[in-house]
């Protein structure tokens, strides 16, 4: 298990591996075990994205997908399903239900049912967006990250859930707490090693000021 103590800034998403990444981005919910599913290697390709991931939360025959993708530049579900099928005159995705959705008093999140072309089932995405500075390559960059709760609400329901959009309300909330923390915590410790830096440099100049100034006597 990763503590939560370390700056996000150090780490470089494109070479987490899917379990690092699992406990690094999520948290434990009681109840649930958490799993890595599959990187979409393809998607993270086409797109240029540092990280594209998908996990499980599992309670018996109950599961729960969440997937995460960091990267330099959005791209959201409705890019996939109804923007660019539109641009280039291909079947889009019916919508069923899209709006904006509050997840905690300082994040909103959105909620989006639609069907596929060539598909009757419905599927439901509640996904949200962060935002992090990442370590790419030599150096230190911001990066978008987007966090998808996905599933067919008809599975749900035969699962026994009745409130469809409170299930992925709670398991957002969690997910959300996890990131406030993560980023705060990343945020005081780069602030920190800021300082012991500034110290520490100023420390070398004033015993190298000293040094000059023995040899000049």
């Amino acid at each position: 298990m990763y503590d939560l103590l370390l700056l996000l800034s150090a780490i470089d998403p494109s070479i987490l591996s899917g379990e690092e990444a699992k406990d690094i981005f999520l948290p434990d919910i009681q109840g649930w075990d958490k799993e890595f599913a599959y990187e979409d290697k393809y998607v993270k390709e086409q797109l240029g994205q540092d990280l594209t991931m998908a996990f499980t939360y599992r309670n018996g025959s109950k599961v729960m997908y969440v997937s995460i993708q960091i990267s330099k530049n959005l791209h959201l579900w409705e890019d996939s399903l109804l923007y660019e099928p539109e641009r280039s005159n291909k079947p889009k995705a019916e919508v069923i239900e899209y709006r904006e959705v509050t997840i905690n008093q300082a994040l909103k999140g959105r909620w989006f049912v639609f069907i596929r072309p060539n598909s009757t089932m419905e599927e439901a995405v509640l996904y949200w967006l962060e935002n992090s500075k990442f370590k790419i390559g030599s150096s230190i960059e911001d990066r978008f990250v987007l966090i998808s709760l996905w599933n067919y609400p008809k599975v749900l329901r035969e699962q026994g859930f009745d409130n469809i959009e409170e299930v992925y309300l709670s398991f957002a909330k969690s997910i959300a707490l996890h990131w406030r923390d993560l980023k705060t915590n990343s945020s005081s410790n780069y602030l920190i090693l800021l300082v012991i830096i500034t110290i520490a440099a100023s420390i070398i100049i004033f015993i190298l000021y000293r040094r000059r100034a023995i040899k000049e006597l």
